[in-house]
């Protein structure tokens, strides 16, 4: 079976977080200039965005 290459750009999670306690998306839930910062560079060169969390294991934009 062939495998189709994928692109993304990766962050790690942050130890800032949004204690609402429904479920949120990740570049919601997180509080970091960094992921902003990551997650507006990876649109603008239109490349998914994934934040590697220690819980969570690796969260798309939206999960």
């Amino acid at each position: 079976m062939d495998r189709i290459p994928v692109k993304a750009i990766c962050t790690y999670c942050s130890k800032e977080k949004d204690k609402d306690p429904r479920i949120l998306p990740a570049i919601e839930r997180y509080r970091s200039k960094r992921i902003k910062l990551v997650s507006q560079k990876a649109d603008t060169n239109k490349i998914q965005f994934v934040i590697l969390s220690g819980k969570l294991a690796l969260s798309d934009l939206y999960n």
